[in-house]
């Protein structure tokens, strides 16, 4: 039986369909892995993230985000970072560590906020109009030994915490590391509750977490 020209392109034709479409319903594995590692981060992202606001009547004064940046989120944000950049296990090991390294001398947040005057967007100032601390449910009060404006340009800043956006500034704010004696509770008691204030003449938003001491 003759198979004319026409026919044999059909074929073609529908065996290209039939790999384009199995190849867009399929992702290749580093794909998959990728969006999954993504979801993961995400889960955990959104897990150790709260929200702060301070209006006056109607009139927003501050909308601020911050992220505690818990041994369980360092790990998380590691892990995704590593696979992004397609870090070999050596470097991946050594980014870890240097999380690890960090969550035992800090306590460590990323802190946006929408303030609707520039003037008022002053937090790593010296003589800024806003004051920071951690307060434990002992009534402590831990100040600050840095607070560092981040560039909010950066594509990895902006990857990693969504809540990034023209409108907000975007700090690091970094604390001597809470100890037990911190806390009302013993070492080792369970999880205790800790605050991340933020307060000036504008008013006050409180942020909570609850972490092992």
């Amino acid at each position: 039986m003759k198979v004319g020209r026409a026919t044999i392109i059909l074929f073609w034709a529908v065996g290209v369909m039939a790999g384009c479409a199995l190849n867009a319903a399929t992702p290749s594995a580093p794909t998959a892995q990728r969006e999954e590692s993504g979801s993961t981060y995400r889960a955990v992202f959104d897990h150790w993230t709260r929200e702060g606001r301070i209006y006056d009547g109607l009139d927003v004064k501050l909308i601020s985000a911050a992220t505690y940046l818990s041994d369980a989120f360092r790990l998380a944000f590691a892990t995704e970072y590593a696979l992004r950049y397609r870090m070999t296990d050596l470097e991946k090991e050594k980014l870890i560590q240097d999380q690890k390294d960090a969550a035992a001398a800090y306590e460590d947040f990323i802190f946006a906020a929408y303030v609707p005057e520039k003037a008022w967007d002053d937090f790593d100032k010296k003589n800024s109009i806003w004051k920071i601390f951690i307060t434990t449910d002992r009534g402590n009060q831990i100040k600050p030994i840095e607070i560092r404006k981040l560039d909010k340009r950066d594509a990895k800043t902006a990857y990693f915490y969504a809540y990034v956006t023209p409108w907000k500034s975007i700090y690091r704010l970094r604390f001597p590391k809470l100890t037990a004696a911190d806390y009302s509770g013993t070492a080792g008691a369970g999880f205790d509750s800790f605050k991340l204030v933020v307060t000036s003449v504008l008013g006050s938003a409180e942020m909570a977490w609850r972490s092992k001491p």
